[in-house]
Parts: structure tokens; C-alpha cells; sequence
């Protein structure tokens, strides 16, 4: 009976031991991996900081997100101060770039006119202005400086907005007319319509484009400069009925505007006509043909940031296109894109 229990009492020790093996070995499976709680920790530790970044704007063209630097600004005599990012921008119809990062862009939509502020290249943009009357042109006036014509008709604004600051803040006041408007295109003997371009904020030289008549998609054309900041103008190009097409511009096309380095490279642009380059202060032009066709293909605004770098606002097949150069305009891509609705 001894034996017997002695033998029953071995085999509950045999099993006892087994049981508590067991037993410590399920509880170092389940308490030996912390790596997991801290990882899930972690990834919600990241996802916080993420949702804690400044408003982003997101890009037209390829959806990509960049901080926002320029959320509502404040304005000044503006009906609207408030900075928006839209997936779209309506009729956009005139561009200025101070260099390759930051520009600006008017647009029309509801009868108002809208500034817009980019500082990624054309990527994404922010509405930095609206104004209850239609913008017809930007210029730049200076490194950080830039005015807007206010109407429809930038031959005849009915007032201007100018910044100072890359567009954070605006002044609305009465349209100053360039004093040496009148002698620019008396030279030709074109009237009043020009469109003035200074090679540099502070620079005496000045370029002018001057228009005739439209008749038939054609129009006469003269190119004068100054040197000493509108004192003295000499022509540089001119085309009229009766003058030959020597200087590579014709009679086709309306033209819209010019852009110029002080070193006597610019652009002219047209509408109904081509858009043009040239490489001795106006003398001559070539025509971008890898960029812009008459009236299936017109840019509706150019602008020279330096030698190698610029951006064209194109109209193709029922699309804005902002294109842009790294390489004096040899080769173009596109920046952006905007289907009209």
C-alpha cells in the first residue's frame, strides 16, 4: 500500500512539474514581446505631428501638398482678404514672375477679378486679392514689387493695385499713365496703346510696344527703346503695310505684350499671331514654333525671368496651360493646367 502510494506520489510530482512548466512558459510567450504596444505607439505618436502641420495647398497638376506660407493675408481696400486654394482657377489671363519660385496670376470669375499668389512654381496657388471690377494685366515694378491694371480694357484701366511686399498686401489707387506715353509711339506715329517693360526695378532702360489698328487678324507693330528712362526713344522694329517684314514679325496677330532683360533678350506675345523671341534688344525676333501657333495655340501671357528660365500662359483646344523654360525656351513643360468650364 506503501508502494503503491509512493508510486501514485511520484507521478502527481511528475505532473505538477510539467503543469507549472507549462504555466511559466505560456507566460513568457505572452509578456516577452514590448516591441509591438511601443511601435503602435509610435505610429500614432507620427500621425499627430502629421495632422499638427500648418493648412497645405494642394497642387492642380499632380496633387502634391506644400506648406501654405501665405494663408490669409491681409489686404488692403480690397473687398476680399481671404486666401484660398482652388482645385481650379477661372479664366486666367495674365502671369508675372519675380523669379522661378514666386509669381502671380489674374483671373476672372463672376465679373470679379482675382490675383493669385504661387510660390512653388506655378504648382499650387493662393488668392491673395479680389477686386469687384476685372483685372486685365500684371507688371512687375520692382524686386518684390508688382501692380495690376483694374477694367477690362488695360489700354484704358480704370484704376491700378500695386504691392510692395511679393503680393501680401495691395493699395488700390487712380491709374498713373507713363509720362512718356505719347513720345514713345509718336515715333511711328501709332497714338497712345503701348505696353511698357523695364529691363530692371531701378533700371533707365525701358522697351515699348505699340499697336495699330486691328484689321483682319493684322495689326502694325512698333518696338522703341529708351535708354535714359523715357527721355530719348529709338524704333527698333516696326511693321506697317507699306514696310517690309525685315525684323521676322508680320502684320498677322494682335499683339499683347513684350518682357526684357537688360541685356536686350525679350519676348513678344500675340493673340490671333505667334509669340516671339529676340537676342539684340528687339532688332530682330524668331518665332517660337515649338510653343505657340496661331489661333489653335496662343499665349495669353509671357514672362522673362532671366536667360534660361521663364513661363508662358497658353490657350490650346479649350485648356490654359502655364508651360515653362529652363533652357531660353528651347524645349517647354508643362507647370500646370486649367480646363475652361
Amino acid at each position: 500500500m506503501k508502494t503503491f502510494s509512493f508510486k501514485y506520489w511520484l507521478l502527481y510530482l511528475l505532473l505538477l512539474d510539467i503543469f507549472l512548466l507549462v504555466g511559466c512558459g505560456g507566460q513568457l510567450t505572452t509578456g516577452a514581446s514590448p516591441e509591438k504596444p511601443a511601435k503602435e505607439g509610435t505610429q500614432k505618436e507620427n500621425h499627430d505631428n502629421q495632422v499638427s502641420h500648418p493648412t497645405t495647398v494642394s497642387s492642380v497638376k499632380n496633387n502634391t501638398s506644400i506648406p501654405d506660407s501665405s494663408v490669409s493675408p491681409t489686404t488692403q481696400t480690397s473687398p476680399s482678404n481671404s486666401s484660398t486654394t482652388g482645385a481650379y482657377i477661372q479664366q486666367p489671363n495674365s502671369i508675372v514672375f519675380w523669379n522661378i519660385q514666386q509669381g502671380l496670376l489674374l483671373s476672372a470669375s463672376n465679373g470679379h477679378g482675382l490675383v493669385w499668389k504661387t510660390v512653388d512654381g506655378g504648382h499650387s496657388w493662393t488668392k491673395v486679392y479680389e477686386d469687384s471690377n476685372l483685372l486685365s494685366r500684371v507688371v512687375l515694378t520692382g524686386s518684390t514689387s508688382a501692380k495690376v491694371l483694374v477694367g477690362d480694357d488695360w489700354k484704358n484701366p480704370k484704376s491700378q493695385i500695386e504691392t510692395t511686399n511679393n503680393g501680401q498686401t495691395w493699395v488700390k489707387m487712380p491709374y498713373q499713365k507713363p509720362l512718356f506715353a505719347d513720345q514713345a509711339c509718336s515715333i511711328g506715329k501709332f497714338g497712345e496703346d503701348l505696353f511698357v517693360n523695364h529691363s530692371a526695378p531701378s533700371s533707365s532702360q525701358i522697351w515699348a510696344l505699340c499697336d495699330g489698328q486691328p484689321a483682319a487678324g493684322q495689326m502694325s507693330k512698333l518696338i522703341v527703346f529708351s535708354h535714359d528712362g523715357g527721355k530719348n526713344w529709338t524704333k527698333k522694329a516696326e511693321v506697317t503695310p507699306k514696310a517690309a517684314n525685315t525684323n521676322g514679325l508680320g502684320l498677322n496677330g494682335y499683339p499683347m505684350g513684350i518682357d526684357f532683360l537688360s541685356d536686350g533678350r525679350g519676348w513678344l506675345w500675340e493673340s490671333r499671331g505667334n509669340s516671339f523671341y529676340t537676342i539684340d534688344g528687339g532688332q530682330n525676333w524668331i518665332p517660337f514654333t515649338n510653343l505657340t501657333s496661331p489661333e489653335t495655340k496662343e499665349a495669353r501671357s509671357m514672362s522673362l525671368i532671366d536667360n534660361q528660365h521663364g513661363y508662358a500662359l497658353l490657350w490650346v483646344n479649350n485648356k490654359y496651360l502655364l508651360m515653362f523654360t529652363k533652357d531660353g525656351g528651347k524645349s517647354w513643360s508643362e507647370a500646370n493646367a486649367w480646363i475652361n468650364q
